[in-house]
């Protein structure tokens, strides 16, 4: 494995934003995760696990530190019975696919969504109200405080709405998923529910302009006190508004979109804008579901900075 120095994020994040990593590198097997965090460890800089940036803003100035970035690289998958055994770089509507070729079911609400399998475990990902932990079996860790590999079960990962231990403890790095799925007699209704869903996101959702995907959290007590997200935000009349490149998009108000040369700084501002506007006009509190990675390689919840 290659480890490659000043290698531009705007590559490697759907937002087309961020400024160089100082290293990085694309981990083929466990042996390489390895080498990469005692690589990290000897030069004294802070290492960076991502998938493919679906959900993450790097910061404009860039990250003085190693990106492990965990994708095609490592994302073998295999299915066992009614299991679907997977690397954390596979690609989740690649698994859908073909979980519904193998008559397989429960990972049709994922088709849509454009990420790893393990940044989807991360924060228990889903759509339709669902998440993805409602079918995990186990997960394979390492914990890169003393490099060991260990096995969490589902009652383990702590998962919750949008929520899970990986998201509360940095020390662990997700390998490999254990994902158990219901067996269908026929697959034909599944993919028309999968193409209804996809025509569903492309209806909604600023699919051809550079963006994160959901920009704020809806989580259930939200979402039955006030509403979705894009609804609050298109009520305060904040629906297109911008702030230097980065803009509300004005066709679906959860979505920020980068209208080609937007900075770290001006995504950072429109959403706390947006969020101080909620919390003072009708004392609605907005949570980010995007990390903010900083320079020196912190991982933080953009409405907490």
């Amino acid at each position: 494995m290659k480890i490659h120095q000043n290698i531009s994020l705007k590559d490697h994040n759907y937002w087309k934003i961020g400024g160089e990593a100082k290293y990085f590198c694309e981990p083929t097997s466990l042996e390489d995760i390895i080498k990469a965090i005692t690589f990290a460890t000897a030069h004294s800089i802070p290492f960076i696990v991502i998938g493919r940036g679906s959900n993450l803003l790097f910061d404009s100035n860039g990250v003085n530190g190693l990106i492990i970035k965990i994708g095609e690289a490592f994302s073998n998958f295999e299915f066992s019975a009614n299991k679907l055994i997977c690397q954390a770089g596979a690609w989740v509507p690649g698994l859908a696919r073909n979980s519904v070729f193998k008559n397989l079911s429960g990972l049709e609400h994922t088709i849509g969504i454009p990420c790893t399998v393990g940044g989807l475990v991360h924060m228990n990902g889903g759509s339709l109200r669902k998440n993805i932990g409602e079918n995990i079996e186990k997960v394979i860790v390492l914990n890169t405080d003393d490099l060991t590999v260990n096995t969490l079960y589902n009652k383990d990962c702590q998962f919750q709405y949008r929520s899970s231990i990986f998201l509360k403890k940095k020390n662990l790095i997700i390998l490999e998923i254990h994902i158990l799925l219901q067996p269908i007699i026929s697959s034909k209704e599944k993919h028309e529910e999968m193409l209804g869903i996809l025509k569903n996101r492309s209806a909604k959702f600023p699919r051809k302009q550079p963006n994160c995907g959901s920009v704020f959290l809806s989580s259930p007590d939200l979402y039955q006190a006030h509403g979705a997200p894009g609804a609050i935000i298109e009520d305060l009349g904040l629906k297109g508004i911008s702030i230097g490149g980065a803009r509300v998009s004005k066709k679906h108000a959860n979505f920020i979109i980068n209208e080609g040369d937007a900075s770290s700084s001006d995504v950072i501002n429109l959403i706390k804008y947006i969020a101080k506007t909620a919390k003072e006009r009708k004392q609605i509190t907005l949570k980010s579901e995007v990390l903010y990675i900083s320079p020196e390689g912190d991982k933080i919840c953009i409405t907490n900075l």
